[in-house]
């Protein structure tokens, strides 16, 4: 589980950022496109928190204690595991 819950969450931050991609790049009119269309929930409902959206310091702060939390989990099975 050390390994895989990290790997699945890359993997599930990367799917959920592929709407974003033609932002980073400069390509505002086909994200504009992208962030209008309903299709594009299937990237963990993108479109939908696209909607609702504000600007917030909360959400940084929420995905720093998500990533601390596993990271503390992750310590925690580490250190019950190499106790003798």
């Amino acid at each position: 589980m050390l390994i895989i819950t990290p790997l699945a969450m890359a993997i599930c931050g990367v799917w959920a950022s592929i709407p974003d991609l033609p932002r980073l790049v400069g390509w505002h009119s086909l994200y504009m496109k992208l962030s209008m269309d309903p299709r594009i929930n299937i990237f963990f409902w993108h479109y939908t928190i696209d909607q609702i959206e504000t600007d917030s310091s909360w959400y940084a702060a929420g995905i720093f204690l998500l990533g601390m939390a596993v990271m503390l989990a992750a310590l925690r099975e580490l250190k019950i595991r190499e106790t003798p």
